[in-house]
């Protein structure tokens, strides 16, 4: 990721109306808490906005947090934040190694990213201490956003399709007799700005493709895609989900 996706994805969350997963998220980790605080592992922190919120809104319950957030591309963003409760760390989760666990490992929109996903999901899990909380937030099937991913970017070849029913399933697979539990929520999104010209229709692509990188998709996808917006959903619906999971010893 670069500066470049973080303007993009800016872009497209300004185009979110509805509920947010903030408080959701929130009521989720505060099962974590230990003694009135609560350690998280947010990776793909991005910006850190996201994260600080949660952190805001377990604030309001009596709940004070103590975060590190992973990334590979630490925004300009994320050092304004200026926030004592969260430490950002630059760098691959996949290579990042700590004597720590946490009550909560969190990856919100991340697990695309990943194309190790089993091994990137072990790593996780194993960094939750017993009884503590893994969870990540993924698009539903149904999502508009999804629907434009798995339509134009999945194919044979690039591996497991990553809705809810998906992750749900590998959390499930992570530890002997477990089952992931699943939170919905939902709000319409106004594609229309992304319609205007080719730049704006990247923008969109940028971040909906899912993609490692800063390539460009080409002409003929970006125009298959307008027409696809223009047919489905100019103004859809944004459908996500927040897969979890409550860890013990035999996930260890």
């Amino acid at each position: 990721m670069d500066e470049t996706y973080t303007n993009d994805l800016l872009r497209l969350k300004a185009a979110f109306k509805g509920i947010s997963e903030t408080p959701i998220l929130a009521r989720i980790i505060e099962q974590a808490a230990v003694s009135g605080s609560v350690r998280i592992l947010d990776v793909g922190t991005g910006t850190g906005v996201s994260i600080q919120k949660v952190c805001d809104c377990l604030c309001k319950a009596g709940i004070t947090s103590i975060v590190t957030g992973i990334d590979l591309f630490l925004p300009p963003e994320s050092f304004r934040i200026n926030d004592a409760r969260i430490f950002f760390l630059q760098g691959d989760f996949n290579t990042f190694t700590t004597d720590e666990t946490y009550d909560v490992v969190n990856a919100t929109q991340m697990l695309y990213y990943f194309p190790r996903l089993k091994e990137t999901l072990l790593r996780m899990i194993r960094l939750v201490r017993p009884g503590g909380i893994l969870a990540a937030t993924v698009w539903c099937s149904d999502c508009i956003l999804y629907q434009v991913h798995k339509t134009f970017f999945i194919s044979a070849s690039s591996g497991p399709v990553l809705d809810e029913a998906a992750v749900q399933r590998h959390f499930s697979e992570l530890q002997k007799g477990g089952q992931a539990n699943i939170e919905f929520f939902s709000g319409p999104i106004d594609l229309n700005n992304f319609l205007e010209d080719e730049a704006s229709i990247q923008s969109f692509l940028n971040i909906v493709s899912r993609q490692s990188g800063t390539e460009r998709c080409t002409s003929a996808t970006s125009s298959a895609v307008r027409l696809f917006l223009l047919k489905h959903a100019p103004i859809g619906m944004r459908k996500n989900a927040i897969v979890w999971l409550r860890v013990d010893d035999s996930s260890k």
